[in-house]
């Protein structure tokens, strides 16, 4: 589908998920500003509830039904938007793909899931040479995990500059002749 027929369906999905979620990001190629687009990428940060057990003890928290109700409204590919770190769905004959965040983790989904492939190569590449490592969607220094709400906050972390979406590619790091790869 063309730029604008993905973006308007991105939008509309948002528009859904907004009231349900803390924070909510169109990624992939739409956010690359690409023409062409196979599918929409979306990073959502869902509210969440807290579950108390007889003594009123929070035992853990559910995500709000609101979420897990709006995107139940659309067919299942695959993944559970109850339970699950990322989800499938079919929205008007489109893949709509949602990974499902922490707060932790809000920033390096953004990153991973904006793409494009070749530059979460090259990040890869970073991380692994700069003895980072990325485990269940979490970035790790050691056996610390990093807060990391926000993909600048990754891009500071791996001591790299910004890269905006739209230059997102296998050439992204070109101009950087410091950074080993």
């Amino acid at each position: 589908m063309d730029y604008l027929e993905a973006r308007q369906l991105a939008e509309r999905v948002c528009h859904q998920l907004t009231p349900h979620c803390d924070r909510i990001k169109i990624c992939g190629s739409i956010r690359r500003k690409k023409q062409e687009v196979s599918d929409i990428d979306i990073v959502a940060l869902p509210k969440t509830n807290p579950v108390k057990d007889l003594f009123g003890m929070v035992t853990h928290h559910e995500r709000e039904a609101g979420f897990v109700n709006a995107v139940n409204q659309w067919e299942k590919i695959k993944g559970d938007a109850a339970i699950g770190k990322y989800t499938q769905r079919l929205i008007d004959g489109h893949k709509l793909e949602i990974a499902i965040a922490h707060p932790d983790n809000f920033g390096v989904l953004t990153l991973i899931r904006t793409g494009n492939a070749d530059f979460s190569h090259l990040i890869m590449k970073i991380v692994n040479s700069r003895g980072f490592r990325q485990d269940g969607g979490f970035l790790y220094k050691g056996e610390t995990m990093l807060s990391i709400p926000d993909e600048r906050l990754y891009f500071n972390a791996l001591g790299i500059p910004y890269i905006e979406p739209e230059n997102r590619d296998a050439d992204a790091f070109r101009n950087y002749k410091w950074i080993q790869l």
